[in-house]
Order: structure tokens, then C-alpha cells, then sequence
């Protein structure tokens, strides 16, 4: 590499401020970045800075990562989802108040058998209100792997500085051809999620690539839950409804709710990160399902036995059951109802469906499937006792 000695300099100089600035970085890098992490490795200092580098290497070992088998490897996607991994795992690694970055990488570089499509770069960096995602089209088959690896490092670290200090060194990227083009872009769901807290907008919806859809969206089946965290269940079950209504499920879940503590909003973002590849997440503010139904006119809402029973407990109506009969007809008024699906009690019992008491004249808004037909026991509570 030309004026080896310069860039050198350089890239020490943009380490030791990182260091300096007392970030913490956890990162996943697949197919590059391995001249990123010896780098940061050969500079003193950087061991209060790195907390963990992953380079998953194999297919298989990037789909035990993600929990499924992504649509392609190398996309805005999976990156968005390895930074949310980083992030989140180093939530769990760092003490409060610690300023926390996430870091993923997927990368199409030269290999042993030539590429038919394009050498390319996904980059996703966040923090615990943003996220950042950048793309680097390489010139192919301007540089040999050496080359694209190191220039692919450079890359990252130049728009890690740029994310830490909102500085873009330009020298360090000196070596661009014309062909080599950069995009990158703020995802635009932080700051809805921003305005949702702080304007009276009722929701927002994010579909799994993490853009927003607008309000002319219509879901027709929506999963509630708080997804703390999103399981194999849940994705089995929207799998479940998907063939037996032929139709796409979206999934819903409120910042507010009857009894569980309200959500904050680094709390929001790494829930909302669960579903990036995975579908399509409703963030509203409604604490019930009447006010659900207001806004999602048409849907059927899939929840467990538990939730059912709730719905048709008067102690959440203040203990009135003219007031419980009120919200069961404005739901009704707004074409909505409810599939029920059976769940383990908190005994370990499995109730069914059927052993819900609907009133009399409310029947036809509640669906019960059997437990023959779908049964899943994962449990959100005890995966959070597990862990």
C-alpha cells in the first residue's frame, strides 16, 4: 500500500482519541475487518475500550448468531442486526452510565472462486439513541484481498470516528478509486421513536429492513406482547397465522401498559432491534386493546389464554362490568376481535382456549384454537430467569 507510513500514523491517532474518549465498542465483523480489530489490539490502551470483537465465519455460524437463516449474508440487514447484537451484548458487559457502541460489519470481498456480483461492504454503528448505516462498492478487481481487507478496515474505523466525533478523516480513505462509492444514512426510526415520546403521534410503524411505513398501512393481523424478550414462539406463532389466515402478521407492542412498568427508550431500541429480519413491529402508546382497536380498524389481535382473561377481568375496568362491556363493544364497533391461543398458567398448567368465559352476545370476536393445532410453552418470563 502506498504512503503506508502516513496512513499508518493516522489510523494510531484516530485509535488513541477513540481511547481517550472512554467509549466502549463490542463489535461483529463477518467476511473483513480483522486489520480493524489489529489495530486497536496493537495500541495501548484500547483494553478499556474493546470489550469483544465476534467474526462468525461460516454461514452456519451467522445463522446461530441471528436465531434464523437471513435471506442474504452480505446486506443492510444483517448489519443492523449485528450492531444490535454488539449493543446489546455489551449493555450487559458495561457499568452504568458507560458510553456503549455497537459495531457490525458484512462484507463480499474477493475469495478463492471469483464473485459474481458486486465486492461490497454493510456497516451499522449505534449507540443507545442512534444508528448509523453505511455501504462501501468496491472497485472489483482493483485491489487483491489484502487490499480490500485493509481498505474495508480503514473504512470502518473512519466512520467510527465519524460517529464518535462527527468528524470525517479524509486522508485516511485517501486511496479511493472513482469506481469505490460510500453511501451512508441515519435510520430514520430513532427519531421517530424521539417524536413518538415527545408529540402526540400515536404509533409508528417499522418494517424488518428498519424503515418506517406510513400511516396508510393497514395490518391485519397484529401479535401484541412486550417481547422482553421476542422467542421462537412468537415467531412460530406468526409463522402459524401467516398459513392459517394466508395473510402477513405484524407484530404490535405499547411504550405504555395496564401492569408492567413503561418502557424508556434505550429499552425500546433493543427490543425494536429483535425484530430487524424478522417482521414488521408496531410501536404504539395505546394501553388497551379498545384503544388499539381504534387505531387498527379490521384486525384481529393474536394473544395468549393469559391475555384473554385479562381482557375479560373487570378488575382492569375499575372493577365495573359496564365498563368492561363498553370496551368489548367498541372493539366489536371497530370490526375487531381477538384468536386466542392456549398458554401454561402460572401453576404450569396448560389452559386452552376454551376455558376462557366469554359473555353472552361477545362470542364472535374471540377465535379459540386448539391446542392440537398450535401449542408452544416457551415462556418470555422464564428465558429472563434463564438469563
Amino acid at each position: 500500500m502506498s504512503n503506508f507510513k502516513p496512513l499508518k500514523q493516522i489510523i494510531e491517532k484516530i485509535i488513541n482519541r477513540i481511547n481517550e474518549d472512554s467509549v466502549k465498542i463490542n463489535g461483529v465483523f463477518a467476511g473483513s475487518g480483522s486489520s480493524f480489530a489489529n489495530w486497536f489490539l496493537a495500541t495501548p490502551g484500547s483494553s478499556n475500550t474493546i470489550i469483544q470483537l465476534d467474526f462468525p465465519y461460516s454461514n452456519r455460524s451467522i445463522d446461530e448468531l441471528l436465531g434464523r437463516t437471513p435471506d442474504g449474508y452480505v446486506t443492510e440487514c444483517v448489519a443492523n442486526e449485528f450492531a444490535n447484537i454488539a449493543y446489546i451484548r455489551a449493555s450487559r458487559m458495561s457499568s452504568p452510565g458507560d458510553k456503549i457502541i455497537g459495531v457490525g460489519c458484512t462484507s463480499a470481498l474477493i475469495s478463492e472462486k471469483p464473485k459474481k456480483g458486486e465486492h461490497r461492504v454493510y456497516l451499522s454503528i449505534r449507540s443507545n439513541d442512534e444508528m448509523i448505516s453505511s455501504s462501501l462498492k468496491l472497485n472489483k478487481g482493483f485491489r487483491d484481498r489484502k487490499g480490500e481487507e485493509e481498505l474495508v478496515s480503514r473504512f470502518i474505523l473512519n466512520q467510527l470516528n465519524e460517529f464518535c466525533f462527527n468528524s470525517n478523516n479524509h486522508d485516511l480513505l485517501q486511496d479511493l478509486s472513482l469506481e469505490d462509492k460510500i453511501t451512508r444514512k441515519k435510520n430514520k426510526f430513532y427519531e421517530a421513536i424521539d417524536q413518538l415520546f415527545e408529540t402526540n403521534e400515536p404509533f409508528v410503524i417499522i418494517d424488518e429492513d428498519g424503515d418506517l411505513l406510513d400511516f396508510q398501512y393497514h395490518p391485519k393481523f397484529i401479535i401484541s406482547g412486550s417481547f422482553n424478550p421476542l422467542h421462537s414462539g412468537h415467531k412460530q406463532l406468526a409463522e402459524f397465522i401467516k398459513k392459517l389466515k394466508n395473510s402477513t402478521v405484524d407484530f404490535e407492542m405499547s411504550i405504555f401498559n395496564v401492569d408492567k412498568n413503561d418502557m424508556n427508550k434505550e429499552e425500546l431500541f433493543n427490543r425494536i432491534s429483535q425484530f430487524t429480519g424478522v417482521g414488521t413491529i408496531i410501536i404504539s402508546k395505546s394501553k388497551t386493546f379498545a384503544e388499539k382497536s381504534a387505531y387498527f380498524k379490521g384486525c384481529s389481535f393474536v394473544v395468549g389464554w393469559d391475555t384473554a382473561v385479562r381482557v375479560l377481568d373487570v378488575k382492569y375496568y375499575d372493577n365495573n362490568c359496564e365498563s368492561m362491556l363498553t370496551a368489548l363493544d367498541d372493539i366489536k364497533k371497530n370490526r375487531c376481535g381477538f384468536i386466542v391461543m392456549g398458554r401454561m398458567d402460572e401453576f404450569g398448567n396448560f389452559r386452552n382456549a376454551t376455558d376462557i368465559n366469554v359473555p353472552s352476545g361477545y362470542e364472535d370476536m374471540f377465535t379459540m384454537i386448539d391446542e392440537k393445532n398450535f401449542r408452544n410453552d416457551i415462556s418470555s418470563t422464564e428465558i429472563r430467569i434463564q438469563n
